[in-house]
């Protein structure tokens, strides 16, 4: 990968304020049920699944999705399940 492109988030922005109104409404959403611990943890579950399949869009627009990236994905979006079933049920 060039280095240029590693800091060049200018062609990007569309997809980070993706990932960000994702997360932000996955956030809200988790929060406003506080109260239900099994409907949080399947908001997380959905959040971790769009962030899994943002991810695979991503790199996939870029150009350089690999098994590598997806496995990465992946990884990160099931220890925030087990973290979130450790904590909520």
């Amino acid at each position: 990968m060039d280095s240029r492109k590693l800091f060049d988030f200018s062609h990007h922005i569309f997809h980070y304020l993706v990932l960000t109104i994702i997360l932000v409404g996955g956030l809200t959403a988790f929060f406003s049920f506080r109260n239900y611990p099994v409907i949080q943890f399947l908001i997380g579950i959905g959040i971790s699944l769009t962030y899994v399949l943002w991810g695979i869009i991503h790199h996939y627009i870029d150009r350089d999705l690999s098994i590598k990236i997806v496995i990465e994905f992946a990884v990160i979006a099931v220890f925030v399940i087990i973290i979130l079933w450790n904590v909520l049920i």
